[in-house]
């Protein structure tokens, strides 16, 4: 399956987006959840918005640096 192809099936697809609140990163997750994947949202909102990430997505705020968040 390419990534950005719609998931099929009864298994769908769980994708990481960091930067998610960012301008490329939430357009990211908007367009994956329409491709029916269950999206994790990460962003420490130091240059984007939280009302930027589509409220279906399951948003977590910390960094990609954060080992024990991971």
């Amino acid at each position: 399956m390419h990534p950005l192809e719609p998931a099929s099936g009864p298994v769908r697809p769980k994708t990481l987006v960091t930067g998610a609140a960012g301008f490329i990163g939430s357009h990211l997750v908007t367009e994956l959840l329409a491709r029916g994947h269950q999206v994790v949202a990460l962003d420490d909102l130091s240059g984007g918005f939280r009302s930027n990430i589509d409220e279906r997505a399951t948003f977590v705020r910390g960094s990609i640096l954060d080992t024990a968040l991971l």
